[in-house]
């Protein structure tokens, strides 16, 4: 998996994910999200997942996605108040993801992470939302 990071307009953020990530890369992932909230600042972020066929096809991958998503789990609940301070939303850009699972995404993302959690169409509609939500904490 490729677990690419863009900062560039930093406090909005963006994680690009595809296929299944290695222990190596979601600590990767992890470490910016540690240096975000050291920063004391609120920053939005976007997760946008572009594997439409992540399949588990062996050991590896079902080993690496266990692992890694281990790592995650625990990573968010040992930071969730942080995340709950500093991270005004968590935008979850998923094409594939079913109709009737959107509804969801932004009560499992706020059970999990702290911050408030939404399933968006497309990258525009991410970044006018976290923009909205980086707003109303500034003013």
């Amino acid at each position: 998996m490729a677990i690419t990071i863009n900062a560039e307009n930093h406090p909005l953020v963006v994680a690009q994910l595809s296929g299944v990530s290695t222990p190596a890369e979601t600590q990767t992932y992890i470490d910016h999200l540690d240096d975000w909230l050291a920063q004391e600042n609120p920053f939005g972020l976007i997760v946008y997942k572009t594997d439409y066929e992540l399949k588990l096809d062996n050991a590896e991958d079902k080993q690496n996605a266990k692992v890694s998503h281990h790592l995650m789990m625990g990573w968010a609940k040992a930071h969730k108040f942080k995340m709950k301070q500093y991270c005004v939303g968590m935008a979850l850009i998923d094409p594939v993801m079913p109709v009737y699972k959107r509804p969801l995404a932004p009560k499992a993302l706020g059970f999990v992470f702290g911050c408030p959690g939404r399933w968006c169409e497309d990258l525009t509609a991410a970044q006018d939302w976290l923009k909205q939500q980086l707003n109303q904490v500034n003013s």
